[in-house]
C-alpha cells in the first residue's frame, strides 16, 4: 500500500445506525407475523419469541466497539469496557453498497462486525472500502486471512 491514505491508521468509531435499527424491526415483525399467521401455540410464542430476539440485536447495535485498521493489517478492537483484541481481517469479509459486514480473526475465532453507511462518516466509509477492495485483492490471490 503505497498512498499515504494507508499509510495512516483507519479508525472507525461508528454510531447507532437507523438503517440497521429499521432492518432489525422489519426482520422480527415480519418473523412474528408469519408466526402468528402459523396459529396455534406459535400465535402466542413466536410473538414473544421475535420481541426477545429483537430487544437482544437491538442492544449489539448500540453496543459499538471502536475498530482501528492500523498499516501493517492487523485490527485492534476496543470494546466500551477498554479491553482490548488484535485481529486480522478475513477473506469472508463482505463489501455491500450500504453495508460492510466486517469478519474479524483472532486466532482460531472469528468476530462479525456489520458497519452501515449511515453509521460513520462520508470519508470513513470511503477509506473503509477503498482499503477493502485493496485488502481484498491481496485476500483473494494469497489465502484465509490478510497481513
Amino acid at each position: 500500500m503505497s498512498s499515504p491514505a494507508f499509510a495512516a491508521p483507519l479508525v472507525i468509531e461508528s454510531r447507532p445506525s437507523r438503517l440497521l435499527r429499521a432492518l432489525v424491526i422489519a426482520g422480527y415483525a415480519v418473523a412474528a407475523l408469519g408466526l402468528i399467521a402459523l396459529g396455534g401455540p406459535w400465535a402466542y410464542a413466536g410473538p414473544i419469541a421475535a420481541l426477545a430476539g429483537a430487544w437482544r440485536d437491538w442492544g449489539r447495535i448500540a453496543a459499538r466497539p471502536a475498530l482501528t485498521w492500523h498499516p501493517d493489517g492487523h485490527w485492534l478492537v476496543t470494546r466500551r469496557d477498554g479491553a482490548e483484541e488484535m485481529c486480522r481481517l478475513d477473506a469472508t469479509t463482505t463489501v455491500m453498497p450500504w453495508v460492510i459486514v466486517l469478519v474479524l480473526r483472532a486466532g482460531r475465532s472469528r468476530r462479525r462486525f456489520v458497519v452501515a453507511r449511515d453509521a460513520v462518516p462520508r470519508e470513513t466509509w470511503r477509506r473503509l472500502r477503498v482499503r477493502l477492495q485493496v485488502q481484498g485483492a491481496a485476500l483473494a490471490a494469497g489465502g484465509r486471512s490478510a497481513a
